[in-house]
């Protein structure tokens, strides 16, 4: 967790019971960002090899990868951690979550946001957050698309990257393990083939 003047920020932290008492002791208000499993599995994917890159190698026994993990094709690497790791990981961590609005451990409010959201239209999204935690617009400075110099960055944050690298039987497998009121809740578009 990061301080910030009148608040914090924190990354992947999971709606644990530990962390939803902590939360309730720090603030009334929560902001939660979920993204598309299905791009999440893509994200995560490339975030091992770049973990490997960079020589990481401490972050990675954690995930406890197959010892031919790295010798797989992408697409392979994709179904072991629909199978074996990621995607189960992930489907949790949203559960978690959404299930927190109802817990006894956090009385405050949760506003739920999503990846998807931030690239369809920036303004909406910190609207969204600006009117939660009633911010005067006029106060705020929105930011601006950043941009990358050339050949810094393989991928582009395209919140549909999983239709153009998921094979149809992945596609399948992890809207299988989505509940249908996400792909609405959260204007998930359910692409089954």
């Amino acid at each position: 967790y990061k301080e910030m003047e009148n608040g914090f920020i924190g990354g992947h932290a999971p709606a644990s019971k530990e962390n939803l008492i902590y939360f309730d002791h720090l603030t009334d208000k929560i902001v939660v960002n979920l993204r598309d499993p299905r791009q999440s599995i893509v994200s995560w994917v490339h975030y091992m090899e770049y973990l490997r890159y960079t020589g990481n190698y401490a972050a990675l026994v954690e995930y406890n990868l197959s010892k031919s993990y790295f010798s797989m094709s992408l697409s392979d690497q994709i179904d072991w951690q629909i199978d074996n790791y990621f995607l189960k990981i992930n489907i949790n961590w949203i559960k978690g979550w959404i299930n927190a609005k109802d817990s006894n451990y956090f009385n405050g409010e949760i506003l739920y946001l999503n990846y998807e959201l931030l690239v369809d239209n920036m303004d909406d999204y910190f609207n969204s957050i600006l009117s939660f935690y009633n911010i005067d617009k006029n106060k705020f400075k929105y930011p601006s698309v950043p941009n990358f110099k050339k050949n810094t960055h393989k991928r582009k944050g395209d919140k549909n990257e999983w239709k153009d690298v998921l094979t149809i039987s992945q596609i399948n497998k992890i809207n299988y393990q989505i509940p249908n009121t996400w792909f609405n809740n959260f204007k998930w578009e359910k692409d089954v083939q």
